[in-house]
């Protein structure tokens, strides 16, 4: 009990919590920035802890706080220069300091890139719906169904497209994640892709990729709403230097 209320009552640190581990303690991340990365914190128990970035471009995305050994989820954006860099992720409230070190690669010199910002949010609307119908044609029974709009979202690079499909569930930045994921997985394609908020950016892989036009495109349910629940935003025509 003395412990506990030095602990809760006072907000001292208890031996048990003057120490902790984060392992691992670095990360090397490619330019293109990387996701679902984790690491283990071990402490004792009960031990309040708190995962920060210290950096805007890496994001805490789960276990943002414990009170006893956990795991901690991040994500590192696109990195759109060529200069490397580093972050740290620092777990604040114990004895110790307890940081991890993030390091992420430049773009390579001479590629070309641009940007494909997704917009807007979910939209859905209630509809009434016949469940049992009589032999003369009328409703027994009316029951309300939740419909959301359906779509997809579409990037083509240098007469290559590649697209997603959006519903119930999506977001701006979900939609972005799976864009980039299913450009980079197109062999054909001439550029990878990397992400910063909502933004998918585009960078050629051969240096020379500057001409590339790209465009983006989006449909959506036309029957039930008026307008798309996500649109994009292209920063240009075509790809240019990287900054």
């Amino acid at each position: 009990m003395l412990d506990y209320s030095l602990q809760f009552d006072f907000n001292l640190i208890p031996t048990w919590c003057q120490t902790g581990t984060a392992s691992p303690s670095s990360f090397s991340v490619p330019d293109l920035g990387a996701g679902g990365l984790s690491f283990s914190v071990t402490t004792g128990n009960p031990c309040p802890w708190t995962a920060v970035s210290t950096v805007p471009w890496i994001t805490v995305n789960s276990g943002q706080s414990g009170n006893a050994s956990g795991t901690v989820t991040f994500s590192a954006d696109i990195n759109l220069s060529q200069a490397a860099r580093t972050g740290m992720i620092t777990i604040t409230g114990l004895g110790s300091s307890v940081t991890v070190t993030v390091s992420q690669a430049g773009l390579p010199a001479g590629v070309s890139i641009g940007g494909v910002t997704i917009t807007g949010a979910e939209q859905s609307e209630q509809e009434q719906v016949c469940k049992h119908w009589l032999v003369g044609g009328d409703c027994q029974q009316w029951i309300n169904l939740t419909v959301s709009d359906k779509g997809n979202i579409s990037v083509t690079v240098n007469g290559y497209t590649d697209s997603v499909r959006f519903g119930s569930g999506s977001s701006a930045s979900s939609l972005a994640y799976a864009l980039a994921a299913a450009i980079n997985a197109d062999p054909n394609s001439p550029v990878q892709a990397g992400v910063m908020f909502s933004t998918v950016w585009l960078v050629s892989k051969a240096a020379q990729g500057a001409n590339y036009s790209f465009s983006s495109a989006y449909t959506y349910d036309q029957n039930d709403f008026s307008d798309s629940s996500f649109t994009t935003v292209d920063s240009g025509p075509t790809l240019t230097g990287s900054p």
